[in-house]
Parts: structure tokens; sequence; C-alpha cells
């Protein structure tokens, strides 16, 4: 690879036995020739430290593999796909021995492989994200919950397929396929005199428009002089089922510290370069510049166990395309591309995984899109190849239809000798159109569900109507049967919340209410948790109050360990709005990382893959529970359990 000084790159290595076959749990040692201009981790994690050509080797016994590294003196500029692609290729002329017919050998087979990038790029590195619409599962959206999926009402619906599931040390690998129906976006540009975009795809999908699979990644876009930073970019992460999370504003370099505010609290440390995604559990996820985006390429939780993620790197490869995935265990999940029935090279053919084998099948969908008022439609190809089938092991085998604005219309499931469908009626193409919607969901044999502006009509007669998070059910003569009524806040950390929801019960539900109200810290948590039952002469009065009491010192905040509650207490809270005056009737104490007799290291003879080494007896800012104390009874002794946890953080007893 050509590197730039300044980046982080994280290396990953599959072992193969003599005949090719993947070898699962295998260990990796990694070393750098020259560690004044690189340094690489046991996790292969590379800094580039100065410039020049540095040879990464990778060990596994008597197995080793080479990579070689070319340094550049400056840092990364930002680049389009085409000079991401010359750089990486000038690494080919003149390095190494040539092959019998006098072309470098270093390398050579990438010239013979050399060709477009498979997707149409409308912005530099491949995204859009201004034209980027609300997909996924947004915090507060309103989302009918069907058998297939959630469904967005009248504008796109979500099918998750888990197509692998591995327990593991620690995190566990899930393979989730997501498609999410919502493959158009739109924005108005005032570049070209304000005038409205449509834009197909704008987040580059994988492995075919509308589809996600992997873990996410971080976009940004927007470069700008803005108050307070300086000239730089909107940051936004794309979680795996394709939410996305604006993450704010941050400068070009350096370690920027953006922080959702959508009420996710998920922070970036990093740049347009690299960085790291945290999360309050103290789960970290490596982000590196690979095929020109910001990808995942390790998985850490806070006892130190990882699973690392390899891209194909050659430049005629989808940038988003995964190689292989190691989980904690040295299990290898590997992707196979160009066998039938994919259409090319580079499409992923199947999935092998230690439980079976994933297969995909494609079909090429002609575009017929003709959008109301003309507007400038953006990267809609004639025709792209989409995926059409999966096959999953021990699951319903699923297959799709396609209309002519570029988004599956129909899914057919097909389990034990039978095949059950379902159809949203968006537009088949050429019908002229504001934009592609549905009214209607079809689940066979003629179970149909009207999208009005109503509400959604079911097939019982009864209406379903969402907003936010709120829901109501109404019956054939459009009478209340149940609902919610939520109000919001803003917690201390200045993302939205929910600060209280009232309930009405399907009796009479103008009089039959309960409510529940939140108090939330900087980090999202609920610190009280407020139970009316219902209301008292007429008047909300608390019954019962819960308060948490969590974490809040060093060393755990800066691991971004932040919601763990170290106190439960529970009041009578003598059916009044004074938190003063409850009475504590119940307790609980956590206590974390002092476990019973010291953590269990195995006296350093315990060296599995997926395990970072510094996570040793030495290392305890890692918020596993290690003692529980519970007062029922106030007025005697509290019940007190303690256990012993290992440096891979396994409860040992």
């Amino acid at each position: 690879m050509v590197g730039y000084v300044a980046e982080t790159v994280t290396f990953v290595a599959m072992g193969a036995d003599i005949r090719g076959d993947v070898v699962h749990g295998a260990k990796f040692t990694w070393e750098s020739s020259d560690t004044s201009k690189l340094t690489i981790d046991e996790a292969g994690r590379a800094t580039l430290l100065a410039a020049g050509t540095v040879i990464v080797t990778c060990r596994a016994g008597l197995s080793v593999k080479t990579a070689p590294v070319l340094i550049r003196p400056i840092r990364r500029p930002v680049q389009t796909d085409s000079e991401w692609r010359a750089d990486q290729e000038s690494l080919v002329a003149g390095a190494g021995p040539t092959t019998g017919d006098g072309r470098p050998g270093f390398l050579a087979s990438l010239v013979d492989k050399l060709a477009p990038t498979a997707h149409a790029q409308f912005n530099p590195w491949g995204d859009n994200p201004k034209a980027a619409g609300i997909i996924g599962t947004p915090p507060f959206a309103a989302l009918e919950e069907t058998r297939l999926g959630p469904v967005m009402p009248g504008s796109n619906f979500e099918l998750p397929l888990a197509l692998v599931s591995l327990g593991g040390r620690g995190p566990a690998t899930s393979l989730m396929l997501y498609y999410n129906s919502s493959v158009w976006g739109s924005y108005v540009d005032p570049a070209r005199n304000y005038a409205t975009v449509y834009a197909f795809d704008p987040i580059e999908s994988w492995p075919s428009p509308g589809f996600s699979l992997g873990f996410g990644r971080v976009t940004f876009y927007d470069y700008s002089y803005y108050d307070g930073v300086g000239y730089g970019y909107r940051y936004m992460l794309i979680d795996p089922n394709g939410t996305r999370h604006q993450l704010g504003i941050g400068t070009v370099t350096g370690s920027n510290i953006l922080q959702t505010t959508d009420g996710s609290h998920i922070t970036y440390v990093g740049d347009v370069m690299s960085g790291t995604l945290y999360y309050n559990d103290g789960m970290a996820v490596t982000i590196a510049k690979i095929n020109n985006r910001l990808l995942p390429t390790q998985i850490t939780n806070s006892n130190g166990n990882y699973i690392q993620i390899a891209y194909h790197w050659e430049t005629n490869f989808p940038p988003m395309a995964i190689n292989y995935i190691v989980d904690t265990l040295g299990r290898v999940i590997s992707f196979n591309y160009g066998q039938w029935p994919a259409p090319s090279s580079t499409s992923l053919s199947s999935i092998t995984t230690p439980a079976g084998t994933v297969s995909l099948g494609y079909q090429t969908v002609t575009m017929n899109y003709n959008f109301l008022n003309g507007p400038i439609v953006e990267n809609a190809l004639t025709n792209f190849s989409a995926v059409s089938s999966v096959t999953i092991p021990a699951k319903p085998s699923y297959s799709f239809s396609y209309s002519g604005y570029g988004m599956i219309y129909n899914i057919a499931a097909a389990s034990g000798g039978g095949t059950a469908t379902v159809t949203y009626d968006y537009p088949l193409g050429g019908e002229e159109i504001y934009w592609p919607t549905f009214t209607q969901r079809t689940e066979s044999p003629n179970a149909v569900y009207i999208y009005g502006v109503d509400g959604i009509t079911r097939p019982d007669g009864t209406k379903l109507i969402l907003s936010g998070p709120d829901r109501e059910l109404r019956n054939t003569s459009n009478a209340t049967l149940s609902k919610t009524v939520s109000t919001f806040t803003t917690d201390p950390g200045g993302s939205p919340a929910i600060q209280s929801v009232i309930s009405y019960d399907d009796a009479t539900p103008t009089a039959n209410q309960t409510k529940v109200d939140f108090g939330y810290d900087s980090y999202g948590n609920v610190v009280n948790k407020r139970e009316y039952g219902f209301q008292i002469s007429g008047a909300w009065q608390v019954r019962r109050r819960t308060h948490y009491t969590y974490v809040n010192w060093e060393p755990y905040l800066s691991a971004y360990i932040r919601n763990l509650a170290t106190e439960v207490d529970v009041y009578d809270a003598l059916q009044n709005t004074n938190d003063a005056d409850d009475v504590l009737i119940g307790q609980t104490f956590y206590g974390y990382d002092n476990p019973l007799g010291g953590m269990e290291g195995y006296g350093g003879t315990a060296n599995p893959p997926g395990h970072l080494s510094s996570y040793n007896t030495s290392y305890s800012t890692r918020g596993n529970v290690t003692g529980v104390t519970k007062f029922a009874d106030l007025s005697g002794g509290g019940i007190t359990r303690s256990n012993k946890t290992d440096i891979f953080g396994g409860d040992t007893g």
C-alpha cells in the first residue's frame, strides 16, 4: 500500500492450509522492518511515522507473508477516487523483480485488474450525504414493526437478514445484511441556481443499491469555513443498517472529538483520514482510510477482545468489498466473488462461515424513472446489477423483484416447500411521479395494509397511527383502543430524550391513564424514573421513584465506559411530586473491576487470537461487575455476591 506520514493503518491476516482452505484459530504476530518509519502492534494496527519504504511481516508459526508499504513524506491530502487509485498503483512500477514478460513482478497482477470503479461516483469520494434520506431506525422515528422488519409508513421499509451469528469471547460476531428501500435522496444545490437535485443511492451501497453489509462507516461533506472551527467538514456516521447520525463539524486533520446529538451518544475521535468511534459501554471501533473510504477495521470491547475486518484493496472491487472477517476466537468468515451466478468477478457471490455458506444471486435492473417538474438527476445508471436472491443455511431463502425506480417492491420468502410474499405498491417505472412512495403493503395470501395520511388501516379494519415514538390503535368505529403520548426534553449533554410517556388503556382511554417520566445525565443514562400510575383526584402523583447513580470518575470516563450503574435506589414516593420526602424501600449496589481473589491471568500462558495482551491483570478499567449487594430489607444486612473474572472478561466463579 501507499500511505502518508501520521496515518494509522490496520493490517489483517487470514490463515490457509496447503489446499487453500481457511484455517480457523490461527494466532499471528506482526513486525516492521524499520520501526523508525512504521510501528505495528500485536493486532496489526500500524502507525506511519516517517517517509520511506517499509516491509510489514506477518508470521504464524513457520509461515511468513510480507506486505510492502511506501510512506510519502506529507500528510495524505483529501483525494478523489481516481487520485486514490493512481496513488496506490504508483507502487507497481519499478518495484521488485520482473515477471517472464518483463513487467514488474511485485503487484503485477494488479495491472491486469485495473478497471473503472463499478459504482458511478458523483462526489469525489463516492457519497453525497447532502442528499441522504432518513432511513434505518433513527432515534424516535415512527416505525411500524412487521414480520420482515420495520416500515417507515409510506416512505421506506427495512429488511434485516441475519446471515450468521457466532458466539465469541466478549463481542459476538453477528453479520447482518440490511436492505432499505429508500434508494433516492434529494437536496437543493446553490451552485446550480438552487435547483432541486434527485440522487440515486446517495450514500454508496454494497453489495448493490439499497443493501448494507458490514459494520457501518464514516463519511464527510460540505467543506467550508465554520465559526469556531475554521475550515473543515460535516461528519456523518452511517450505522450497519444505514441509519445516519450527524457527528458535527470538525477540521480536516487532528483529533476532533465529535459527538452525535440525536440521543445515541456516540463519539468520533479523529479526522478525514482515520479515527475511533466510541460507544458508552467502552466498545471502540477503529476507523481507517480504506479504498478512499473511512471504514471500520477493528472492533474492540472493554476487555481487549477484538474482531477484525479486511477489505479487498484491488481497485476494480467496490470500495466496501469485504475480503474476510476474523472474530475473537480466530474463526474466519470469508467473502467470495465472481462465482456463478454473480455477474462479474467483483460481485459478492457467497459468504463462507463456520455455520455454512450464504449465497447471493443477481439480476440486471433497468432504470425507468420519470419525475415531475424535471429535477436534475444524479448517479442514476441506465441499469445496475442488483441482488436478486439470498440463501441462508437453515433459514428461508429470499428473492426480490425491482421497480424501474430502482427499489425492491416484492419479497418472496421460501421455506419448507411453501412461499410467502410481501408486496409494496411502489411505482413500477415510467409513471410520472413526484417521488417513489407506496400506499399499500400486501402480505400473502391477501392481507392488505393501507397507508394513508390518517394512519395505517390493517386487514382487520383497525387503524394504527404512528407519530415519532407514539402509537395509537383505533377500532373500526375510529374509537381509540390504546395509545401513548410522549413529551421530549434535552438531556444535559444536549441530546433529545423522552421526558414522559402517558399510556391510555383500552377501557376508558380518556380516564384510565398511567404516566412515567425520566431524568437523565449528560451521557443519556436515566437518573430518575418516576412511576405515577393512575391519576389521584385528577392529578398526577408519583407512586414510586427509582434513582440511578453511575460511575462518573476517571479512568472510566476517558475509556468511554459511561453507562455503569453503581447504585439503584427504589423509593416509595408517597403519592406526591416532592422527591425530598420519598422513603427508601430497596437498594442495590454494584461493584466493578475488583474481582474476588484478584483477576485471573492464567500465569501468562493464555495468549489466544483476538485479544490484546496489554489487557492483562494490570489493566483493570473494564466495567466488569464483580460484586452485587442487595438490600431487600433496609432494617437488616444486605446480601452480597462476589465473583472472579479473568483477563478476557469471563466470569470464573
